[in-house]
């Protein structure tokens, strides 16, 4: 009874108060002309207009009293903001009064900024104003009876915001060019009715709103026509969308069934509203379903298009929707809420994309979107356009198999049912690559080219080495622990890893470039993360990619010093000093303070200030070199290092086997060492951690090297052409040799021990060799000679150098002359002995010689005491040779056998005399081993044929003749199989 005596109340201010609003003049500019008094024709400039009661209204009213029939008039101003305030605001008033024919611009552009502002007013009017540039049009806020008529509102961020209006009404008002065309909170009975909204966001939104008519309304919208938030009994009735429709919302089942839709179309075809429906009733030319407690029926094959949603489903059961097309939607394809067994497969679902003023693509928010919802089967489809392609929120028993998709397939709940159990398959698609779902498994390592990767209740899962740009948000996780993340790339994405109920984990080593958000983390417990690189770019440069939730408690940022934490590039820390508590002077890579994020969510107390990377730094010795020798035992080791990825913070030296030691920065140290060899290692450490090595081994050598010169002796020569040789030695190595005659230069030889001296003159000279070693010591040594042409000569007759001979008495020959004055004696000297002159004699007997090898030298010296001296070697072998072995031997002797004899001492073959009965064919002599060893190879031997090898003669290399052997064996037969058999008779000629 009370709402009825209300709703009559008001249709009686709404007559009177419609009466006096009649416009006087029209809603839009009536010229751009200034006239005598500053404004605009037809207005009066006039300041901001603040009334806050009774007093204060009637004060500024142009005329009225503010009763039921006489209300006040506020009219015909131009009322400019300047950026602050409200243009007229009246609070804390019942009087009854009208504002009207007015122009109000440039208000505060953010909350509570308006035109025209009324707080707690219950008998107002507004009529024929232009409200431009405000951030709300009209903002009314705990009202009633508030009557808005032929209102004309463009460039807001709302162009109405009426908030707990009880009794009111939007009549023939037009808005343009906003956010928000009207937005109605927690209001009652109000008639929204013929209005246009152009060019917004949003036309019209209706929160905790009752029995409110929405009526002939002309609405097009970027998104959302009207959106039905928590509202009951709203009648929806004869209004016409363009490119956007109704979008609800509301867990009750009333916020969804308790409206009345009557006459709705969206791009001119149908908005099917359907209730507590078992079957689809027929329509000729849908453009959006609202199915509300439906069940058991299926909508097939749908062509929708351009709307805000295509098909809306909530409190529904057992539907099946196959083959939609539904395509250039602003909000979402399919959005389901509340319901069960619902089946969405084949459809061609395709969202409105748009490219905004900024140059970004905006999308529309999800092709297929269930929230609270159970046993829900998405198949085959194709989808594109969207922010999500395919979202489930709060839903359980998914099946999702064969679907094509462009951005994102979305799973979030608070409840590890909403995570795990589902069956989501890799046939799952984004631009081609796969989705994985992992559901309650453990112990799996995950390195694929998957676009997007979910992990739900599993335990010890090793992610690395993906690449991750083509999901919004590519790696989810939830109700899992023990979880290892690691050397991936992120960028260019949403949120690259997502954290819900994710414990004791670990992510280092990944990259994250360009993201809008890089880890977002709820209800998740101490979890490492270090060594991450956080590369912030645009517009997110100079803020954390870094988001929590909900509480959270033990997760760290950071290993100990100097390990390190994460590179931020927006850190903006600086690094003077080093150790654990960042108080010793010096940089270490590490900033020396710690980097905390928003609010403190988070601390990382060692960032790194160069990107973590694991190629190791570059280190190379350049002094001494590797293997040189120093003539100083007071050394300096210098080397270089670099690193490409950040830098070297310190390097370490050890000396041969003793203990490190730290020089930090610097590129070289000195020690003292002892002669000989050494080893110096250099270790380098960059600001990640990465170490690298660099070892040589070197020699000090303070001793000069010694040369013996061995050719020629101090004394004459008898040709110009003398050969110079020498010997060296030196503890660290010979480095090269030089040589010199007389005065003349020195001459570098290199290794060489020898050099021939050519073109010297007859008389004396001094040969000099100099030896250097490695480590740039040097000794000397010469020689004095004397050059004499016609020195004597000898030559050994017999025997030659290296004869064997089978006797103990040798005859020694030799020859020798001298063309001055011949020769005065000659010297002989056998093996070790004493040098014995023979008086002249060039024959000599050498008796009673032992077997072996012997040596003479022969010595001829003419009478001016010149000489030259030769030498010969010579074997004496008494022993006959012997046959150690002949083979083969025995029965079934292989037919390719090789026939094998094995002397006791070399053999001449000139000697050997053999045979074989009978002979096989193509014989071969071959010897090894030093001429002990006869191998003779066929053709071939005849199968089951007895052979006689015998060695007949032979002898050793001193001419003993040896012994002769035999070998008796008998060939292999043929298997029968093999020889065959060959029946018939034989003929001549005549048969």
């Amino acid at each position: 009874m009370k709402e009825k005596i209300m709703k009559l109340r008001f249709c009686v201010v709404f007559l009177l108060l419609t009466a006096l609003l009649l416009p006087t003049l029209p809603p839009s500019l009536p010229g751009s002309a200034e006239g005598e008094e500053g404004g605009f024709r037809g207005y009066v400039s006039h300041n901001p207009i603040r009334v806050d009661n009774d007093v204060e209204l009637a004060a500024v009213a142009t005329s009225g009293s503010g009763t039921f029939l006489d209300p006040y008039i506020i009219e015909g101003y131009l009322i400019k903001g300047n950026g602050a305030g409200a243009g007229i605001y009246i609070g804390n008033t019942t009087k009854y009064f009208i504002i009207r024919n007015c122009l109000i611009q440039d208000t505060a552009r953010d909350h509570p900024g308006a035109g025209i502002h009324l707080y707690k007013v219950d008998n107002g009017g507004i009529s024929n104003v232009v409200l431009e540039d405000n951030y709300y049009g009209i903002y009314v806020y705990y009202c009633s009876n508030i009557i808005i008529l032929n209102v004309k509102i463009e460039g807001s961020y709302t162009g109405m915001f009426l908030f707990e209006l009880e009794q009111g009404s939007v009549k023939g008002s037009t808005i343009s060019n906003s956010s928000y065309g009207m937005h109605l909170s927690m209001c009652y009975n109000v008639d929204v009715i013929s209005n246009t909204i152009t060019n917004t966001t949003m036309g019209m939104r209706l929160s905790l709103t009752r029995v409110t008519h929405i009526e002939e309304n002309q609405v097009e919208a970027r998104k959302i026509g009207v959106y039905l938030d928590d509202s009951h009994y709203i009648r929806l009735r004869k209004n016409a969308f363009t490119n956007c429709s109704v979008l609800m919302y509301g867990n009750f089942p009333s916020y969804w069934d308790s409206h009345e839709f009557y006459g709705n179309t969206v791009n001119r075809r149908s908005i099917v509203y359907l209730k507590n429906a078992t079957t689809l009733p027929f329509v000729r030319s849908p453009g959006e379903f609202i199915l509300v407690n439906c069940s058991g029926f299926e909508l097939s094959g749908a062509s929708l298009r351009g709307g805000t949603s295509g098909i809306l489903m909530a409190f529904s059961h057992d539907i099946t929707v196959s083959d939609p097309v539904i395509t250039d939607m602003r909000d979402s394809g399919v959005y389901a809420t509340f319901c069960s067994g619902i089946t969405v497969s084949g459809g061609e679902i395709r969202g409105y994309e748009a490219l905004t003023p900024e140059g970004w693509v905006d999308r529309a928010g999800d092709g297929i979107y269930f929230e609270n919802s159970e046993k829900i089967s998405v198949l085959g489809n194709t989808i594109s356009g969207f922010k999500y392609d395919i979202h489930f929120y709060n839903t359980q028993k998914i099946r999702a198999e064969n679907n094509k998709m462009s951005r994102q397939f979305g799973l979030w709940g608070y409840d590890r049912e909403d995570w795990t159990g589902h069956r989501i398959t890799t046939t799952n698609v984004i631009e081609g690559k796969s989705v994985l779902y992992l559901s309650e498994v453990d112990g799996v390592r995950v390195q694929t080219d998957a676009a997007e990767v979910i992990v739900a209740g599993s335990r010890n899962v090793e992610i690395t080495g993906m690449e991750f740009s083509i999901a919004l948000k590519p790696l989810t996780l939830a109700f899992s622990e023990n979880i290892s993340i690691h050397h991936n790339n992120f960028h260019n994405v949403s949120t690259a890893i997502r954290f819900l109920s994710v414990n004791s984990s670990v992510v280092y080593a990944n990259n994250f470039m360009c993201n809008y958000m890089d880890i977002y983390i709820d209800d998740s417990h101490y979890n490492l993360f270090y060594h991450n690189n956080f590369f912030r770019c645009g517009e997110y440069a100079n803020f954390s990619g870094i988001d929590y939730f909900f509480m959270c408690i033990g997760n760290r940022w950071n290993l100990s010093y100097p390990l390190g934490g994460n590179y931020w590039s927006f850190y903006n820390g600086t690094d003077n000093f080093s150790g654990e508590n960042q108080d010793q002077e010096g940089w270490d890579g590490i900033g020396d303070t710690a980097y905390e994020g928003p609010w403190r969510i988070f601390v990382d107390y060692y960032p790194l200030m160069y990107p973590y990377e694991e190629v190791p730094p570059e280190i190379n010795i350049t002094h001494p070199g590797d293997g040189e020798w120093v003539n100083s035992g007071d050394v300096e080791i210098s080397w270089e290092g670099r690193d490409d990825g950040s830098a070297v913070r310190w390097y370490d030296v050890r000396v041969d086997r003793g203990t490190w030691v730290r020089v930090g920065r610097n590129t070289t140290f000195n020690v003292s060492l002892s002669e000989g060899a050494h080893v110096v290692s250099v270790r380098g450490e960059d600001c990640s951690g990465n170490t690298a090595l660099d070892t040589i081994t070197f020699g000090v050598d303070t001793t000069a090297p010694t040369v013996n010169i061995t050719s020629p002796e101090d004394g004459y020569v008898d040709t110009t052409q003398v050969t110079l040789r020498w010997e060296g030695e030196d503890l660290g190595g010979i480095d090269h040799y030089e040589v010199k005659v007389d005065d003349g230069a020195w001459e570098e030889v290199g290794n060489a021990t020898e050099k021939v001296l050519t073109g010297l003159a007859e008389g004396w000279h001094t040969a000099y060799v100099r030896v250097y070693d490695k480590a740039g010591n040097y000794g000397e040594a010469n020689v004095t000679f004397g050059i004499d042409s016609h020195m004597p000569h000898v030559r050994v007759v017999f025997p030659l150098n290296g004869t064997y001979l089978n006797t103990t008495n040798v005859t020694l020959l030799w020859e020798a002359w001298d063309n001055e004055t011949g020769i005065r004696d000659c010297l002989i000297k056998l093996d070790g002995g004493i040098w014995i002159n023979t008086r002249g004699q060039t024959v000599w007997n050498l008796t009673d010689l032992t077997e072996g090898f012997h040596y003479v030298w022969i010595r001829a010296m003419d009478y001016r005491g010149f000489s030259e001296t030769v030498n010969v070697s010579f074997y004496v072998d008494r022993t006959p040779p012997e046959v150690v072995s002949i083979s083969p031997l025995g029965d079934n002797v292989s037919l390719s056998a090789p026939l094998v004899v094995v002397f006791s001492e070399a053999v001449d073959p000139t000697t050997l005399n053999f045979s074989i009965t009978p002979t096989p064919p193509g014989l071969n002599l071959t010897w090894s081993d030093n001429g002990t060893v006869l191998t003779i190879t066929h053709d071939g031997l005849e199968e089951g044929t007895n052979y006689t090898f015998r060695v007949i003669y032979y002898r050793d290399l001193a001419g003993n003749v040896g012994g002769g052997a035999v070998s008796a064996f008998r060939t292999a037969e043929a298997a029968a199989e093999e020889r065959g058999v060959v029946r018939g008779r034989v003929v001549n000629e005549n048969g």
